[in-house]
């Protein structure tokens, strides 16, 4: 899995100049093995932190901001599948919008700069 990943890193890396719409192939990065693994280890930070409010709210910081990734990644496969198994995209991209709108102000992402990048893609929706 590392290789693969490794090797899906430096095609992208080919296309720097394509970072605005690195979010139509993160997935080749951002496995839900790799994601699984990201909620896991944030789990065991989470249990590591309690009774240190300042450290819980870090790692909740952090998951909040893996969650937005996990939402963007599933809005963006619902996208790329909508024409082969059924029209998941609305759903799934009301979702992001939804969970961006309710964590907006933790500051986890620019969600301007998200919103005008995925409009380039997305923008018929």
């Amino acid at each position: 899995m590392v290789t693969e990943t490794v090797q899906s890193a430096s095609r992208i890396n080919s296309c720097a100049h394509e970072f605005p719409i690195f979010y139509r192939w993160a997935s080749e990065i951002f496995t839900p093995e790799v994601m699984t693994e990201g909620f896991r280890l944030l789990g065991l930070a989470k249990n590591a932190s309690l009774g240190n409010e300042s450290s819980l709210r870090r790692v909740e910081y952090l998951e909040s901001g893996l969650r937005n990734a996990q939402l963007g990644l599933e809005a963006q496969t619902a996208f790329g599948r909508r024409q082969r198994s059924g029209n998941k995209f609305p759903s799934a991209f009301q979702a992001l919008k939804s969970f961006r709108a309710a964590h907006e102000r933790q500051n986890i992402a620019n969600m301007n700069f998200l919103a005008w990048a995925e409009n380039l893609t997305w923008k018929a929706w």
